[in-house]
């Protein structure tokens, strides 16, 4: 080969990519669009279950490609929230532990108006719709008809769906009363990993509301305020 083919067949081959000096970069799940359906959700999930039973889950999620990988990611990431049904029930009065309005005759207001329990649940999806995992938050408040007087935290509860998924436990709790309703929070941990190997972990919350009505309502703030 003369220099002045030499010259232009390592100009051809820095033009089209093809120098074998230059690996290929390995794509992040990020980078791979994945889409929700129902082929993907099989293939998603069977490839989470064969990493959690692997004898070696870190180099079977090497092993796999580009696409496999966000596969795998996909079917282990939250990306919705499905609001279950509230459950509020009446109570004898201010919990145990109540935070209280100072000075409020408790014995007068308890006749003139109520006390409640009330349980707010969330499930979280991933991107097929697949629940992971549920999130269950229960407390209670008392009105006397004008203003909340009392709130207190009863517990929380958590339950997980898909292998891999386990429950960390409880991590915050709070109740309060501000700007003239009762505010409840309960918080818990939930994982997924294999093998000792935490791949993902996500903290949830739900905030109740308690009003001077009786009516109620939740979101998934952390913060009580």
């Amino acid at each position: 080969m003369d220099t002045l083919t030499g010259l232009a067949v390592l100009a051809l081959l820095a033009t089209t990519g093809l120098s074998s000096a230059t690996a290929a970069p390995r794509k992040s799940p990020d980078a791979v669009a994945v889409a929700p359906t129902p082929e993907n959700a099989k293939k998603a999930e069977l490839i989470s279950r064969e990493i959690a039973t692997s004898a070696d889950p870190k180099a079977a999620e090497r092993a796999l490609s580009a696409f496999d990988r966000a596969l795998l990611k996909a079917f282990n990431t939250v990306t919705g929230t499905v609001n279950l049904p509230e459950v509020t029930t009446p109570a004898p009065g201010p919990g145990e532990g109540a935070t209280l309005v100072k000075g409020d005759k408790r014995e007068m207001t308890l006749m003139a108006a109520g006390c409640w329990n009330t349980s707010y649940s969330y499930a979280q999806t991933n991107a097929f719709g697949n629940w992971l995992y549920k999130l269950t938050v229960s407390g209670g408040f008392c009105s006397n008809g004008s203003y909340v007087y009392a709130s207190w935290f009863n517990g929380t509860w958590g339950e997980t769906y898909w292998i891999g998924w386990r429950d960390g436990g409880q991590q915050y709790s709070n109740a309060i009363i501000a700007g003239g309703s009762a505010r409840i929070v309960g918080q818990r941990a939930f994982y997924y990993g294999v093998g000792g190997w935490d791949i993902q972990s996500n903290y949830p919350c739900i905030r109740i509301f308690g009003c001077s009505s009786g009516g109620t309502g939740a979101d998934l703030s952390c913060n009580p305020w």
